[in-house]
């Protein structure tokens, strides 16, 4: 029998691999491809694509994934989908439910029932993809061939979280940094101990936080995002969110002190207000701006006090000519650190007109100027009694 009728009965018999038949018969490759395209023409054997042969002999042989069959027979992807469809349609390949059941399905069906539940463990002992054992495990269980139970977390990250939280860490950034997780699935495996009653709530602690640390920077006296970013390793836009948050805490916070001081003791308040020029004067340099009456008709419309309406005003509004507006306001209802605070923030911002910018910077020299000069006449009428005393001590 010569080689080509050897090539054309293995062919027949079903090796379809050109490089199985080529090292069964010792003959060179390209050799066996031009018999088996001469045995076509003469009608010797089936005219089927080459690469649909290789094709679907890989896909019965178990190589299941169509990258590694395109890898193998140089197909491209389409072309095996197109292969692997038609193979379907003639019925040369089983379906992957049937291949399934037979070979990986089982195994880890098997190894489930034993008691193996977790699914790292069954990935590795088979060398098959956790997605592929977690699929496998959810269609077994909707067929009901293995018991809907929970699976152990033995020695997982959920059990270490929780057995650091029960030891007294309570810090979400330190149980994250001890365990290698990340600080969102730390808050969600404690969020599900505390539903399923295995640790009981605690205070959360969350010390030397990034947001911490801008306001610190900022306390320190540091008032320019970019410095502070550099300063903190941390990116201008967080820096600046974290910057307009802290302004607005700081605002609000003299604010509302200075609101409780006003409603507790309304003669302390006429003193104070005298401490700028009297009742009247402050009533008449109000009025003169145009912001405060809107700020009165906002909090008649809302039903609302204006001191809520205020506060309102200076976290939401964003026109620094307005903002301007504001610090004065703020500066005549007596709150000394707001103003500076709101001047400060469109000084240092780098997108603000240089004219506005300006106008900020000569505000700020006035109300500084005003508080010296406040600070001068409260010093000069404690002179004044020192002296008083001084005279009486004499006379007596």
């Amino acid at each position: 029998m010569s080689k080509y009728e050897q090539i054309v009965k293995l062919y027949k018999d079903g090796i379809n691999d050109k490089n199985e038949i080529s090292k069964k018969l010792n003959i060179p490759e390209n050799t066996v491809k031009s018999y088996i395209a001469k045995a076509r023409k003469e009608g010797l054997i089936e005219k089927k694509e080459l690469k649909y042969d290789l094709v679907v002999n890989l896909y019965n042989k178990g190589v299941i994934d169509y990258d590694e069959i395109s890898k193998k027979t140089n197909t491209p992807l389409n072309t095996v989908k197109v292969c692997l469809t038609r193979a379907r349609k003639e019925g040369a390949i089983e379906k992957i439910r049937k291949r399934m059941e037979n070979t990986e399905y089982k195994q880890i069906i098997d190894l489930y029932k034993s008691g193996i539940t977790d699914y790292d463990e069954l990935s590795s002992k088979l060398y098959i993809p956790k997605s592929t054992v977690i699929t496998y495990i959810s269609k077994a269980k909707k067929r009901g061939e293995i018991e809907k139970t929970k699976r152990k977390r033995s020695n997982s990250k959920y059990e270490k979280v929780i057995e650091l939280y029960k030891s007294g860490i309570v810090d979400y950034e330190e149980i994250a940094h001890k365990t290698n997780s990340t600080y969102a699935s730390v808050t969600t495996y404690l969020s599900k101990a505390m539903r399923e009653g295995r640790i009981e709530k605690k205070s959360k602690i969350r010390t030397n936080t990034k947001y911490e640390q801008v306001v610190k920077a900022y306390k320190e006296g540091i008032t320019d995002y970019k410095q502070i970013a550099e300063k903190l390793k941390m990116s201008h836009n967080t820096v600046k969110a974290y910057l307009t948050k802290v302004r607005s805490e700081i605002i609000v916070e003299n604010q509302s002190e200075q609101t409780e001081k006003m409603n507790d003791n309304e003669n302390k308040e006429e003193e104070n207000v005298k401490k700028i020029g009297g009742k009247e004067e402050r009533i008449n340099r109000l009025k003169q701006i145009p912001l405060y009456e809107e700020i009165i008709l906002n909090a008649k419309n809302k039903n609302i006090t204006p001191q809520d309406e205020l506060r309102q005003m200076i976290i939401k509004l964003n026109d620094p000519l307005k903002r301007i507006e504001l610090a004065q306001i703020c500066f005549l209802l007596n709150n000394v650190k707001a103003p500076q605070v709101i001047l400060n923030g469109i000084i240092s911002s780098t997108s603000i007109d240089e004219n506005i910018r300006k106008t900020a910077i000569e505000e700020k020299n006035k109300i500084i100027n005003e508080l010296k000069a406040r600070q001068e006449k409260i010093n000069a009428n404690s002179d004044i009694k020192d002296k008083k005393l001084d005279n009486s001590e004499i006379e007596k």
